[in-house]
């Protein structure tokens, strides 16, 4: 049941040229959308853009030290004029269309090194993951 704010990356992109633009140098800015989604939620979004069942959702066990949410203050970010352009549904849908309609870029991930990260990484706690159940 993590929080993550979800920032759509022309969003990000459009806050660090801003920064190189008009920041004051030295100083740090946080950059986030206030899109304030749980994880379990994302993944649904997910799942409804492409018509697949919530049951391909899989829990696995928090990695040590996972923090359930994290808030930023970024109105020195707001100060400077900026605010995101997209929010969670626009973005989301726009991200899982790239990535279906990019799937040259991705699938070879899959395979070789990144899987075998991947494997080493996650295996046990898939292993031991829990199906998903409302």
């Amino acid at each position: 049941m993590q929080v993550r704010d979800r920032l759509y990356v022309e969003d990000n992109v459009r806050a660090l040229l801003l920064l190189l633009e008009r920041g004051e140098k030295g100083e740090a800015y946080n950059v986030q959308a206030g899109n304030h989604v749980s994880n379990i939620d994302a993944a649904r979004a997910v799942l409804d853009l492409l018509d697949k069942p919530y049951d391909l959702i899989q829990f696995v066990e928090d990695r040590a030290g996972h923090d359930e949410c994290y808030y930023m203050d970024w109105s020195k970010l707001r100060a400077l004029g900026w605010q995101p352009e997209h929010d969670f549904t626009s973005a989301m849908d726009r991200t899982v269309r790239w990535y279906v309609d990019h799937r040259e870029w991705w699938e070879p991930i899959k395979s070789g090194d990144f899987k075998r990260f991947y494997e080493r990484q996650y295996g046990e706690r898939l292993a031991n993951a829990r199906p998903y159940s409302d």
